[in-house]
Parts: structure tokens; C-alpha cells; sequence
């Protein structure tokens, strides 16, 4: 009987494929290049958006930046950058890293300490004659709930934030007297007091104005402190 040949098993032998060091080098450094340039772009794009925003148009702002990105390809080509070989993937990625540094330099740029554009607030006002308490509710009318029985010495308070800072904060009387008192802060940050000493029987009107130290100001409706 004759004697089976054994199967000659092939045997596998791996081969690492050639790595070609300096294409990888050359790939390397033009994807640094397009990153370097993608993210330096972007720079000029968020302060166009800036501009346009302190003009009051944020809504151009945003879609001006939208419009840089299109404008990528052309850049590429100005600084001779090799778009050919360039993927739907790489061209999503330059997109998206220019439209997250342009997005973050421009809500930087858009807040302290580099710009301020929002007014001071200002917070609940109060009466205090040492005997009674009084909140002064803001209404549509712009009047006040009336505090009765007002002594001589009544402190008028409130609280007023900025986020640059205050820089001047005071009552104007517009019924009453035809003065202007500044209010000083106190205790707690952002709290604001000035004591006057106020007829019994004699009502005074009176708003408040707070401005903060790059010009922006606001006032309070008015508010009404009956007398006897």
C-alpha cells in the first residue's frame, strides 16, 4: 500500500512594507502648514466679525465667518499649498478647525478685558427709615409702592453690577429736590447706599444712575416716596 504524501503546508511569511521616511516627513510638514495657515485666517475672520458686531450687525458677523471658510481653497492656492491630494476628510477638518478658532478668538475678543458692551444693572431699590423697610417694585408705570410715615433720615439703597466695574453711581430727585446725590458702596460687593434727610410731609420722585468705567450707563424707572 502505498504511503500518502504528507500536504506540503505554505508557509506565510510576513513582509513589512517600506517606509519611505522622508514622504512622511514631507506629509508632516504641509499638514502643519495647512493647520498653521487655517488657524492664522481664521484671525482676520473673527475680527471682521468683531468689527461688525460692536456696528450692531452680530448677525452679519456670524455669517461673514461662515463666508471665510469658503474662501479656504483660494487661500490654500494663494500660498501654494498642494490641495490635489486633499480628501472630503481633510477638507471637513480644516473647515471645522477654522470655524471652532474663529468662533473662540471671536467670543474672546467680545468680552472683558478686551471689550465691554453691556450696561451696568441695577437691582432692587429700597427705602429704610429705621422704623419700616420698603421695597420699591418696578412696575409698568414706572412708580413705586408708597412708603408712608417717612422720617428725616430715610437711606435709599440698591444693588448695582457691571462687569468692567462701577464708577459712579448716584440718586437723581426730580420731585422734591432738583439735586444729585451719590451713592456709596458698602458691605456686600455691588451694594449701594446714600442716607438723606427728607421732609415729613413732602413727596420726592427720584431715579437712580449707575455708569461703569468705559461709559456705559443705565437708569431706573422712577420711584415715588410719599410723605405724610
Amino acid at each position: 500500500m502505498a504511503k500518502k504524501r504528507k500536504k506540503e503546508v505554505k508557509k506565510y511569511v510576513f513582509k513589512a512594507p517600506e517606509f519611505d521616511e522622508v514622504e512622511y516627513m514631507k506629509k508632516e510638514m504641509a499638514n502643519t502648514k495647512v493647520a498653521i495657515i487655517t488657524i492664522l485666517f481664521a484671525i482676520p475672520a473673527s475680527i471682521a466679525s468683531y468689527s461688525l458686531t460692536l456696528a450692531g450687525s452680530a448677525v452679519f458677523g456670524f455669517l461673514i465667518g461662515i463666508a471665510f471658510i469658503f474662501l479656504l481653497k483660494y487661500i490654500y492656492e494663494f500660498l501654494h499649498v498642494d490641495i490635489e491630494k486633499f480628501e472630503k476628510k481633510d477638507w471637513l477638518g480644516n473647515g471645522a478647525m477654522f470655524f471652532f478658532t474663529w468662533l473662540a478668538v471671536w467670543v474672546l475678543i467680545l468680552n472683558m478685558p478686551f471689550t465691554d458692551l453691556t450696561k451696568p444693572t441695577i437691582g432692587v431699590v429700597y427705602t429704610d427709615d429705621c422704623r419700616d423697610l420698603t421695597v420699591l417694585n418696578w412696575t409698568e408705570q414706572n412708580m413705586c409702592t408708597p412708603i408712608e410715615n417717612v422720617t428725616r433720615n430715610v437711606m435709599i439703597a440698591t444693588r448695582i453690577t457691571d462687569n468692567s466695574g462701577i464708577q459712579r453711581a448716584r440718586i437723581i430727585f426730580t420731585v422734591g429736590f432738583n439735586e444729585e446725590f451719590n451713592l456709596t458702596e458698602v458691605g456686600d460687593k455691588g451694594k449701594y447706599t446714600h442716607t438723606i434727610q427728607l421732609a415729613l410731609d413732602q413727596d420726592y420722585t427720584f431715579r437712580i444712575r449707575a455708569e461703569d468705567v468705559n461709559g456705559h450707563w443705565n437708569e431706573s424707572p422712577q420711584y415715588t416716596i410719599t410723605g405724610e
